[in-house]
């Protein structure tokens, strides 16, 4: 588009500023802070099974004090989410960024320190609750100052990271778990996150945010150096608000247009969420082939007896994590190819196809390497549905749509504990086959949502039944 064709057509949509701004330097900083949140993401995940079985020791924890920390993390992701794309639809993008990632940092340094179970536990939960909080911010924001040709290999550069993130956290368990302890594990998990902190306090507000939300001069003037620091010519100047819009509500998910799909995207994130989750939580024990013994025997008197894994399974995890990279990469690419909705189905039956494999598993480096693909490819899923998610809903209320649908999912994962402690019986393989048909039944219900957002711009698509394109209502002026 160029100043001829915006002189003719005498408006300018808010996807057309930003298309016109290009990928340059400054998506290239917002991405690289969203990579090392999305590298952190998992890697605090995947701490709460890798050090379980030595927090469990360390303080002699019994089932009940088990359900409790799993409890308190479940449902700490689950307020996190859901405040946290409440306030970034409200107040912005970055303003939610930089205090919860400064006070994830806080609190995640704090809980490495405490000698008292309960004081570790509030600040264990406090680090979920803003890592959460963060989270539709982050997704968001990248989205929302890319270019929609850009959007496949922004989305594979934060799936990747995610990935090089669990590779990363096994290597580091297997360089320090059984040397300096699980504590020192959990500093080096939390440190990444100061770099991303430093980067947004020299990022702007996402301009796409502050023209939807009325705050035209603001939006215009970040828009004006985006096109400075990308070496872009400067249209900013014809760009004129036109109206304001009033701020989403969680009731927007369900008007009619979008009622079914958000419905479905909800169930899928449940069933799908009890399983994955789950399977993070006790990867130690179902490498050890001591799932249910390592929390419901009686612990050994000599705690320094009750390890975690071994070196050797670490370093196995490490290098399946590693062959995982490319699993996730492949599917972010059969998004682009065939698009989002038939990419999500045909990585739903892969992971129920790995799920159910574990079921012949030959010796412990098989099995090792068998979930870490079905995580891979559970992966690659998220990261295609939260692009699908964040392409269809529009600004007013995608940090919201992201945060509530992804918070709901983690819901049933308040289940998780249950299932660990008690859900089976000795024989984990159980596990596997259930979760296989739930993942079937996922890409069945996926497969009946009726919309496609590939390469589509995000004004298209978002669109309420009810209400006028609110991200292409703006007029401009062009001074000869």
């Amino acid at each position: 588009m160029d100043k001829q064709l915006l002189r003719r057509r005498q408006y300018m949509t808010v996807d057309s500023a930003i298309e016109m701004a290009g990928f340059g330097r400054v998506q290239i900083l917002y991405l690289l802070a969203a990579c090392v949140v999305s590298f952190t993401e998992v890697q605090i995940i995947m701490t709460i099974g890798l050090t379980l079985p030595s927090v469990q020791c360390e303080w002699s924890l019994g089932n009940r004090e088990i359900l409790t920390m799993l409890m308190v993390g479940s449902s700490s992701f689950i307020a996190g989410g859901l405040t946290g794309g409440v306030v970034s639809d409200k107040m912005g993008r970055r303003r939610v960024i930089m205090y919860g990632l400064l006070f994830m940092v806080l609190s995640g340094l704090l809980a490495t320190f405490q000698s008292s179970f309960l004081l570790f536990l509030i600040c264990r939960g406090g680090c979920l609750f803003f890592f959460t909080f963060v989270k539709p911010s982050t997704l968001c924001m990248i989205l929302e100052i890319t270019p929609r040709r850009y959007r496949f290999l922004v989305k594979m550069a934060l799936m990747a990271s995610g990935q090089i993130g669990a590779t990363c956290a096994a290597l580091t368990a297997f360089q320090l778990m059984n040397t300096s302890g699980w504590r020192m594990l959990l500093f080096w998990m939390i440190v990444p996150c100061v770099l991303p902190l430093i980067i947004y306090a020299f990022l702007e507000e996402s301009p796409r945010f502050l023209l939807v939300s009325g705050r035209a001069e603001e939006g215009i003037r970040i828009l004006r150096k985006i096109y400075l620091r990308n070496g872009r010519e400067d249209v900013s100047s014809l760009v004129r608000h036109k109206r304001g819009v009033n701020r989403g509500q969680i009731g927007q998910l369900f008007t009619p247009e979008f009622e079914k799909t958000t419905l479905i995207v909800l169930a899928v994130f449940l069933m799908k969420n009890l399983i994955s989750s789950t399977i993070h939580i006790a990867v130690p024990f179902i490498i050890k082939g001591s799932y249910c013994a390592a929390v419901n025997e009686s612990l050994p008197e000599d705690v320094d007896d009750c390890q975690g894994l071994s070196d050797r399974d670490l370093f196995s995890l490490s290098k399946a994590y590693i062959f995982g990279i490319g699993i996730t990469v492949a599917g972010l690419s059969l998004a682009q190819i065939v698009g989002r909705k038939p990419a999500v189905i045909t990585l739903y039956i892969a992971t129920a196809a790995a799920l159910l494999s574990c079921l012949w598993c030959d010796g412990k480096d098989r099995l090792i390497l068998k979930i870490s693909i079905a995580m891979a490819l559970n992966h690659g899923s998220v990261s295609i549905v939260s692009l699908f998610i964040q392409e269809i809903y529009p600004t007013s209320v995608r940090a919201l749509a992201t945060g509530f649908i992804f918070s709901s999912g983690y819901a049933i994962t308040l289940l998780s504990p249950y299932i660990i402690v008690y859900g089976i019986s000795g024989n984990e393989f159980e596990f596997f086959s259930v979760g296989g048909m739930m993942f079937l039944i996922c890409a069945i219900m996926f497969g009946q949502i009726q919309h496609e957002t590939k390469n589509e711009p995000l004004q298209e698509n978002a669109r309420f039944s009810n209400d006028t394109d609110i991200e292409s209502d703006w007029s401009m002026d062009y001074d000869e």
